[in-house]
């Protein structure tokens, strides 16, 4: 009977393989800092993402554009946090800060404060002055934005429906507009489901395969539906043909996010062309996090032996691991021997010095311990 027990209880191990719930505990405390996200080119060859349980996605082989690229979460009055993203209206690109807050409940998401923006239209309208203001302002929902309900685990899901108003100011003098105001008024509806659960690797901020990592499998469908006002009226359909937007205009994407646990971007995070999630198009991978409280660790290569900051910005190349003497060995990415030695990690802490002939770039930290564990580590040098 005993025998049974054990197997059972090694059968039952094995099937949390990838198990995860997410919990409003297990996120950081601190929140503002930069991620380092790399984006697929749209030639990837993507592996089967199907929806699965017990899956394993190895997302390490994508080609990824370059440079890399940044998200930044910066502090918010009254908020957790503020995501600095980019949106667009009428084709053209404005910043704003997404104000975001952490609850018991979710990670929600309360609306955009956008600032002053403007453009000149005469690319479009040919005229000299003609121009588009978006203004500062604060543009809240009308309800929170869930983007991850808590707990989250195998099979849950939610939804969320609100709409908000975007203020801009129009000037055409062959329409005789002088600052006409405008409103583009959207209606916005997110199904969320988490609908498989596993492990991923990603490549990491030097392209090398990373460690497999549990997390949840979660497919995001959002609807929007925009509305275009001018003066107060609906706007003329000379002036959308013109902007190459229509009344009830409407925009569906699919999305899977891949989450896992301590932090608030996605490991991966994929857009689909179908509804059936089949047609991956391209991707975001979360490949390094800069919050200050973690020291830079990468993400994609958690390790035993850790450098601290990752870009190195100064003279030296900190570490972090476990007391002891540890050899180590830095080449560049094609295998040249850039500088070896030994590590006498006192309190835990040790330092490499680095000679002015080791210029800019990505390489590669060995470290091995006396007991011949080695650990790799791509380490980019930036000073």
């Amino acid at each position: 009977m005993r025998i049974v027990w054990i197997i059972v209880l090694l059968v039952l191990s094995n099937c949390v393989f990838g198990q995860i719930t997410l919990k409003v505990n297990a996120y950081p405390i601190v929140k503002t800092g930069t991620d380092t996200i790399k984006a697929t080119t749209t030639g990837s060859f993507f592996p089967s993402l199907s929806a699965a349980t017990f899956a394993t996605w190895d997302m390490s082989l994508l080609s990824d554009t370059t440079p890399v690229l940044f998200d930044r979460r910066v502090a918010a009055t009254g908020y957790d946090y503020a995501d600095s993203n980019e949106y667009r209206l009428f084709g053209l690109t404005f910043n704003g800060n997404a104000s975001a807050s952490l609850a018991g409940y979710g990670l929600m998401k309360y609306g955009v404060n956008v600032y002053d923006t403007i453009y000149w239209l005469g690319f479009l309208t040919a005229g000299a002055t003609d121009s588009l203001f978006i203004p500062l302002q604060n543009i809240m929902y009308s309800v929170p934005d869930t983007s991850v309900a808590l707990p989250a685990t195998y099979n849950t899901g939610w939804s969320t429906s609100y709409n908000y108003d975007l203020n801009f100011g129009l000037s055409i003098a062959l329409f005789s507009y002088s600052h006409a105001p405008g409103i583009v008024r959207s209606y916005v509806t997110k199904t969320n489901r988490v609908v498989g659960y596993g492990q991923m690797r990603i490549n990491d901020i030097a392209g090398l395969s990373g460690m497999y990592l549990d997390v949840l499998q979660v497919t995001t469908r959002t609807i929007k539906k925009d509305s275009f006002f001018l003066n107060a009226a609906p706007m003329p359909g000379t002036i959308m043909a013109t902007f190459g937007v229509y009344q009830g205009m409407t925009d569906t994407t699919y999305e899977q996010r891949y989450l896992r646990q301590g932090e608030i971007s996605p490991l991966a995070s994929v857009t689909f062309k179908d509804a059936a999630y089949t047609q991956p198009i391209r991707a975001r991978k979360h490949v390094q996090r800069l919050y200050p409280y973690t020291d830079g660790i990468n993400d994609a290569q958690q390790s035993i032996v850790n450098v601290f900051p990752n870009p190195v910005v100064g003279g030296k190349i900190n570490i972090k691991a476990a007391r002891g003497i540890y050899d180590y060995v830095l080449t560049d990415m094609q295998g040249r021997l850039m500088q070896q030695g030994k590590l006498d990690m006192q309190r835990a802490k040790g330092e490499i010095e680095l000679p002015y002939s080791i210029e800019n770039g990505v390489y590669r930290l060995q470290v091995k311990n006396v007991n011949d564990v080695e650990t790799a580590i791509s380490v980019v040098i930036s000073r």
